[in-house]
């Protein structure tokens, strides 16, 4: 039996060699480049870029992001982590106009846009991943005057 078994380790020794490098090399190759995909939900805060404005609100609050690169770096990303973005906003960020809230007890009315998200909102780039979904694709914020108490969500 022993004999058997050291023939079948050292016959065709370099054939077998090869197969291990080849395997390696594959496995580094499939591991390291090959893309993948992971879905992660980012909790969404939204500012107003000056200091007259303030952003309170946002629905929603957790947008589910899907993002695409290399499986290393993917499998690097938890998904039980708490992502969380800030959205600067600004008049050219914000021009979607959807309504207008009315005076009630001398609160000055507030005003409610739709904002598309960006792929560049959520700072993945710079882990060389690419965003390939956002859903959804945009939030209702509420922008009021500086002088409007801003909600426990505003920052």
């Amino acid at each position: 039996m022993l004999r058997w078994l050291r023939r079948a380790f050292t016959q065709n020794l370099l054939l077998k060699l090869t197969a291990l490098v080849c395997a390696v090399v594959l496995w580094v190759y499939v591991d390291g480049f090959v893309p993948a995909e992971r879905t992660l939900g980012v909790e969404v805060h939204f500012r107003w870029r000056d200091s007259d404005k303030v952003v309170s609100g946002g629905s929603p609050r957790k947008v589910n992001v899907t993002v695409r690169g290399p499986s290393r770096v993917v499998r690097g990303l938890r998904v039980a982590a708490p992502w969380k973005t800030s959205i600067a906003l600004d008049n050219d960020r914000a021009p979607g106009l959807i309504g207008r809230a009315s005076h009630v007890d001398d609160v000055p009315p507030a005003v409610f846009h739709l904002v598309r998200f960006r792929e560049t909102d959520f700072g993945f780039a710079a882990r060389r991943l690419t965003v390939v979904g956002i859903d959804p694709s945009g939030a209702m914020v509420k922008i009021g005057p500086s002088s409007d108490a801003p909600d426990e969500g505003a920052r």
